[in-house]
């Protein structure tokens, strides 16, 4: 068990230690308070500064209040392990396979990676594929367990353990999967259409017209969806025009000829959109076509939505972000005490309002939201190592 005190004492000192390259952040500074506590609400900080020296990343931190997950397994050596992605055009899933990659070097273990390409076909064939195979971990990236059960059953069958990133409604431990990790959905689309509400407040009866966007082939989306609607029905000056079914993946392609069939069917009764991910508003479309729209999204906040956020050069103004890069390590952390016979952790982080607001009070500095919780695992996996993983 790592204590308070241990855990002070290796972190301390950190700011005489090499972190980042500052091009991994693309920002002089951050102020992470608001950050942290949201990816664990137990978590207290005091402060936090970032330093810049010799152009790396350099930073101290108080731990005296830190009190989230203190103990867990040491790395397992010798573990490989695969991530199985729905489709790496969704930004959300290759940001979160970024710090993925990150992590699992960082454990010292080694992994494949496979994009579906949105292709349930393709899917089946290399779940059922990797049966055979040697590998200790899967990891299912945005893929609906209930779409391939009989295949994840299968791999679970076969002694792999398998961690699911919004691979269910909800987080939690649900079978086949050791965990399956994400936000509460009902926080996140609670979150979104709080942010409408509130940006709205001074409209008229009936002047807010919204069109969802979903996309329901996914358990997650769905979920997110009802759940934005319900909210929806307490707000008497909101009018919920569509539910609108789309590709997540082909959105941008998909919007152009949408927006047009949108447009003629409402007019000017359309003014805001909320989605399910920020994919449907990764396009120029909206700009160009109806440039008085505002756009919010229910998820992921992906580097690309952060960006448009940041610079306001977009229709969309809003992103509820999951904490990508702290939950591409806790599913590395998930499967290291699955392979020790543990159980899992049952962390949840708590979604983010991303606005350009957000990034003007220094809440948040750029789309690589990671440092200390990286630290924190590091220290986990390698109590004795921490200079060693620390580059």
């Amino acid at each position: 068990m790592l204590s308070q005190s241990y855990i002070r004492q290796k972190l301390s000192n950190i700011e005489k230690f090499k972190i980042f390259p500052v091009s991994s952040f693309n920002q002089s500074h951050l102020h992470y308070n608001v950050f942290m506590k949201r990816i664990c609400p137990n978590f207290k900080m005091i402060s936090f500064v970032i330093f810049l020296l010799n152009s790396q990343v350099l930073f101290s931190i108080d731990v005296t209040k830190w009190e989230g997950p203190l103990t867990g397994p040491p790395a397992q050596e010798n573990k490989s392990v695969v991530f199985i992605s729905q489709s790496f055009k969704n930004k959300g899933i290759s940001r979160l396979f970024n710090s993925f990659e990150r992590a699992v070097q960082v454990i010292g273990w080694k992994y494949l990676s496979y994009d579906g390409e949105d292709n349930s076909q393709k899917i089946k064939k290399i779940l059922s594929d990797l049966v055979l195979t040697n590998f200790d971990g899967i990891v299912i990236g945005g893929l609906s367990v209930s779409h391939y059960l009989p295949e994840i059953q299968k791999l679970k069958d076969s002694g792999k353990m398998i961690v699911g990133w919004h691979a269910s409604r909800n987080p939690g431990v649900e079978a086949p999967l050791f965990l399956n990790i994400s936000s509460y959905n009902k926080e996140v689309a609670q979150v979104a259409v709080n942010y409408l509400v509130t940006s709205t407040q001074n409209a008229g009866p009936q002047n807010v017209g919204i069109i969802l966007f979903n996309d329901d082939r996914f358990d997650v989306a769905n979920e997110k969806t009802q759940e934005m609607l319900a909210v929806l029905k307490n707000c008497q000056y909101c009018k919920i025009l569509e539910v609108v079914n789309m590709n997540i993946s082909h959105a941008p392609q998909l919007m152009g000829s949408k927006i047009d069939e949108l447009n003629k069917k409402y007019g000017k009764k359309w003014t805001h959109s909320l989605g399910i991910n920020d994919n449907y508003f990764n396009s120029t479309h909206f700009s160009k076509k109806r440039p008085d729209l505002i756009n919010i999204s229910a998820g992921d906040g992906s580097s690309d939505a952060l960006e448009r956020i940041r610079w306001g050069n977009s229709n969309q103004k809003a992103s509820v972000a999951e904490p990508l890069d702290f939950q591409a390590w806790q599913i590395v952390d998930e499967l290291n005490r699955a392979f020790a016979g543990q159980g899992p952790s049952l962390v949840v982080a708590s979604p983010i309002l991303i606005t350009k607001e957000s990034f003007n009070d220094n809440k948040l500095s750029s789309p690589s939201m990671t440092i200390v919780h990286q630290n924190v695992f590091i220290n986990l996996w390698h109590p004795s190592s921490l200079k060693k993983f620390i580059k």
